[in-house]
């Protein structure tokens, strides 16, 4: 097969992992806000998707720990918030389901062996109560002597039924949990995290905001350092002119992978299986335009990097309540009561 060089490539794209300058700079954030954080308080990573975020969280917290070979428990959890509910609804049952497995509960996260199917642990999960499972899940984490509590892919609260409360009691009894069992509490998700925290009274003023950026055009240093990465991917590529590299379409990639290196990889790989697929000798242009996200896919993700970029650089400015309706002057002094007339009988 004549292009097999094509599979490979897209299987040593997915596998590497490339310590560029945005990961290596998030990775020391992220070590320093969970080095100093105390227990009970939250330290919240955001950025675009599929820029690095997970891997970077793990890769910061493993060093916080680093035991010796043999050592006992379990001093980081990490842990994936998915809606695992009805109609795709986030689940707090599931939930706690998910950190007994992360945590290995003898009972609740872990399958006999002669139960290959884990059919008898999941009807036991069934038709245990939610709070049972909490109760084990707070156990187990001061018991494994947990000092770390992450929480992937946070922003999945948001689904917790239609009612917005809903996910701001799910985020408040994440942080009472994370009290109660002396962890450091790490969420990780989008920027639709931060509308959602936002609301959330009881994190406010224990949470540390840590962003994960994406590279941008208008910035040299970051053209620079994307300029790198396709440097180092260009030796897995093809090309019909021995002077073309991927650089040569620095600007394309750029532009359409919005600076996330998740999202150039994948452009990346799908180039690479349609190479496989037609038998072809080396990438063009021409396939790499075809290859990239549909415009409307693109439209969503560029509105939601924008959005969030805006919020995290206003996110230095005092919350300020909106109302619809424009205060009447007053002629009163401060803290004086306004006159209450009353008509005959008690009437207003």
């Amino acid at each position: 097969m004549s292009a097999c060089w094509a599979l490979q490539a897209a299987e040593k794209i997915a596998g590497q992992r490339v310590e560029h300058r945005n990961y290596c700079q998030a990775v020391e954030r992220i070590l320093n806000a969970l080095g100093i954080a105390q227990p009970g308080e939250v330290v919240v990573v955001v950025g675009p998707s599929r820029v690095g975020k997970s891997r970077a969280v793990a890769q910061a917290v493993s060093r916080c720990v680093r035991l010796p070979v043999g050592s006992d428990g379990k001093p980081f959890v990490i842990v994936q918030a998915e809606n695992a509910s009805t109609l795709g609804a986030f689940s707090t049952k599931a939930f706690m389901q998910a950190l007994c497995r992360a945590i290995e509960h003898p009972i609740y996260g872990m399958a006999e062996p002669d139960d290959p199917w884990g059919s008898r642990i999941h009807a036991r999960l069934h038709r245990t109560p939610e709070a049972m499972l909490r109760d084990a899940v707070e156990h187990g984490l001061l018991l494994l002597g947990t000092r770390y509590l992450v929480v992937d892919e946070a922003h999945h609260v948001g689904y917790a039924g239609s009612n917005g409360a809903n996910a701001l009691a799910v985020l408040d009894s994440w942080k009472c949990m994370a009290h109660r069992t002396n962890t450091v509490l790490c969420l990780v998700g989008s920027y639709q995290l931060l509308d959602i925290l936002a609301r959330a009274p009881h994190l406010l003023g224990r949470q540390r905001l840590i962003e994960f950026p994406r590279y941008r055009a208008n910035d040299s240093e970051d053209i620079k350092a994307f300029g790198q990465i396709l440097q180092a991917w260009s030796t897995l590529f093809r090309f019909d002119d021995p002077q073309t590299t991927l650089r040569s379409w620095r600007r394309l990639l750029f532009t359409h992978s919005f600076g996330c290196i998740g999202h150039l990889s994948k452009w990346l790989r799908s180039t690479l299986g349609e190479i496989s697929a037609g038998k072809l000798n080396a990438v063009t242009e021409s396939l790499l335009r075809s290859t990239r996200h549909p415009a409307s896919q693109e439209a969503a993700i560029a509105a939601e990097i924008e959005a969030g970029e805006l919020a995290i650089s206003r996110s230095d400015l005092p919350v300020v309540a909106r109302s619809n309706d424009t205060p009447r002057k007053t002629s009163r002094k401060p803290f004086q009561r306004a006159t209450r007339r009353f008509d005959i009988d008690g009437r207003r």
